[in-house]
């Protein structure tokens, strides 16, 4: 599938945007396009200088896009345009409905998030954007300008640093809201569930099902014991909030697989985020 976009501004002001030097640049999206393709085309096409440190660098090189990024057309009318656009959020692969999503914007999926790594599985579930930029003309700089990219969140897509968390012993009859209550106790951070009860309510419970016939085990709500079934005993390791965010997330898109949701993580900026699981295909 091919989406034509058009391209936000988000980053920087209007007057600042249209003072860059103009660019001309289409590119399609694919599961093998890497960020530093994209940069290193976009350097071809404007004047400013593009810099990053080596560690960004060396991650641009390998950052290929998500899934529902793959068809999309990146164009943009000058640098800015283009960053705004794929440093930003938007409604591309959204199964959300058309005729509401301006009312929800926090439905919107991330362009570049950052892919958290599980053992050798790579999971697209954190909603983050893992870049930040920003567009400078200092005196005597170059002619276009300076822009400046780096990651602004952790490898586990957290924007602050935390230390591993040990959720040992690992019950296959404990749920997913116990071991909410537990990451509390042992970190002191709670994250929300948008809508709170969505993950504990089978989909043929749901209005829409109402007269089916429920199957013999509902398995409501989710537990460990279906976490095993994707993460084996990468679930016995300890691991950052981030990190076991990312693999609630998988799992309860495999647990409401039937109903076609689509669970991620996100945090907000600051020291003290505020982290939310969100199924980013339905509201209630």
């Amino acid at each position: 599938m091919r989406w034509w976009l058009l391209i936000g501004v988000t980053a920087m002001t209007l007057s600042a945007l249209t003072a860059q030097p103009k660019v001309s640049l289409s590119f399609r999206i694919t599961e093998k396009t890497t960020l530093s393709e994209i940069l290193s085309a976009l350097t071809r096409q404007t004047t400013a200088q593009i810099r990053m440190d080596e560690a960004m660098n060396s991650f641009a090189r390998r950052y290929t896009f998500p899934p529902h990024m793959f068809g999309a057309i990146l164009k943009g009318k000058n640098a800015g345009e283009v960053l705004s656009f794929l440093f930003g959020a938007g409604w591309e692969g959204s199964s959300l409905k058309g005729e509401i999503r301006s009312q929800f914007p926090n439905r919107m999926l991330a362009r570049t998030p950052m892919p958290v790594f599980i053992g050798s599985k790579k999971l697209w579930t954190c909603n983050n954007r893992a870049f930040e930029w920003k567009w400078e003309k200092p005196k005597g700089g170059p002619v276009g300008g300076i822009i400046t990219i780096w990651l602004r969140v952790q490898p586990d897509g957290d924007i602050v640093k935390r230390e591993p968390i040990d959720l040992r012993p690992l019950q296959n009859e404990f749920s997913l809201d116990y071991l909410r209550d537990r990451i509390k106790d042992l970190s002191g951070v709670y994250f929300n569930i948008d809508p709170e009860w969505h993950q504990n309510v089978h989909y043929k419970l749901l209005p829409e099902y109402r007269g089916q016939v429920l199957p013999a085990d509902p398995q409501i709500p989710l537990f460990v014991r279906k976490m095993r079934k994707i993460f084996g005993d990468l679930l016995d390791r300890p691991h950052t909030l981030g990190e076991w965010l990312s693999i609630f997330a998988e799992s309860l898109n495999e647990h409401s697989k039937a109903r076609g949701c689509l669970w991620k993580w996100t945090c907000s900026d600051g020291a003290n985020p505020i982290y939310t699981l969100r199924c980013y295909a339905h509201i209630n």
